[in-house]
């Protein structure tokens, strides 16, 4: 496993601690995403938040 990806991992797992907290977008997710992509994956994050 990469050293990013186990950054990644112990990231998410602290995260599943604190109620209430939204990881999301290219920081987030620990990816790269285009601007197109990052708005996309914001908009389905707030459909599923708000329906």
């Amino acid at each position: 496993m990469s050293l990013n990806r186990a950054l990644f991992e112990r990231y998410a797992r602290l995260a599943t601690q604190e109620p209430n907290t939204l990881i999301c977008g290219r920081l987030g997710e620990y990816r790269y995403y285009d601007m197109d992509q990052a708005i996309s994956r914001a908009r389905m994050l707030a459909a599923k938040i708000l329906l």
